[in-house]
């Protein structure tokens, strides 16, 4: 009877062991078979194609949370200066597939329907420090600039390459949406005075008549209105006699006299010659007719020669 005992119980511990084998056998295979089939469903980053497309790539836009979305501000102007003024939003690449490094640039082209060509617009900015690229100024327009990156309103298609050097590592494409928020502004001219001459001929240095010039202008420059202060018909003409001799001298045919020193002011417009005779303790002579500008200072002056001369008088 012990003998018979001993070999059914060293029977049945033979059996328990073999049929733990087995099962330890069989969980470590169902084991492994998993690990492999989720390694083959999740891929590392290093095993990403070298054509990406993702929410993970794309432009980031000062001021906004979300990735490839924002909106660029325009203002409708109303009033006296109508206009519209349209501004730019700042914007900077990312990708979280490939970090930024030394030398690494990347270039984005807008290849939307709708924007030209030849070429698409594009930027070509680094990305060789931080977690985004250098910032570019995106704004509305259909061609390239190389001032600004232009966009569509709404959805614009973008493709862009990131290089190390010459050697793209990776290419892809993304999409993003730019919205236009156009805000009503009303906006009125702005006062400016300036020191001018009644008659805007004659300068300032040479002027007999100076006056002050109230303009209503926009900040473009368009003068909205305008007028001189004081708001006078007339305008006045000086001559003065800078001889040692009394000249007589005429204008539009109406005869004046003048004493050395003095001097007379003549209103009004005059667009006819002046006819200038002069007398004194040397003969007469009739000098040749001179054409007067209205506003502007005059002089008579006597030469070497004894001879009179109708000359500008610049304030010194």
């Amino acid at each position: 009877m012990y003998k018979v005992h001993r070999i059914f119980f060293g029977h049945n511990l033979y059996s328990f062991i073999t049929s733990t084998k087995s099962r330890l056998f069989l969980i470590a295979g169902i084991l492994a078979f998993g690990l492999v089939f989720c390694w083959r469903l999740a891929p590392s980053t290093a095993q990403l194609p070298s054509e990406y497309s993702s929410d993970e790539v794309g432009l980031v836009f000062i001021g906004s949370r979300k990735l490839n979305s924002t909106s660029i501000r325009a203002t409708q102007y109303t009033g006296e200066c109508p206009g519209f003024e349209e501004t730019y939003q700042e914007a900077r690449f990312t990708s979280k597939t490939v970090p930024t490094a030394r030398k690494r640039r990347v270039v984005i082209r807008n290849i939307s329907i709708g924007v030209d060509s030849d070429p698409y617009p594009y930027t070509d900015r680094e990305y060789d420090q931080g977690r985004l690229s250098e910032a570019t100024r995106v704004r509305f327009d259909t061609h390239h600039s190389d001032r600004y990156f232009h966009v569509l309103e709404g959805k614009n298609d973008f493709e862009y390459e990131i290089k190390q050097g010459k050697v793209i590592i990776e290419s892809g494409s993304f999409t993003a949406f730019i919205n236009r928020d156009i805000q009503k502004q009303e906006r009125h001219a702005s006062l400016n005075k300036k020191r001018t001459c009644a008659n805007s001929r004659v300068t300032l240095s040479e002027c007999a008549d100076i006056r002050t010039r109230e303009s209503y202008e926009c900040s473009d420059g368009y003068v909205v209105h305008s007028y001189l202060v004081p708001n006078l018909p007339d305008i006045s003409t000086v001559i003065y006699n800078q001889t040692t001799q009394v000249i007589d001298y005429s204008i539009n045919d109406r005869r004046y006299q003048l004493f050395p020193a003095e001097f007379r002011v003549h209103l009004g417009e005059i667009d006819n010659f002046l006819g200038i005779r002069f007398s004194g303790k040397r003969s007469s002579y009739n000098l040749r007719a001179e054409s007067l500008e209205p506003g502007k200072r005059y002089q008579f002056l006597e030469l070497d020669n004894d001879s009179i001369q109708l000359r500008a008088f610049p304030k010194i």
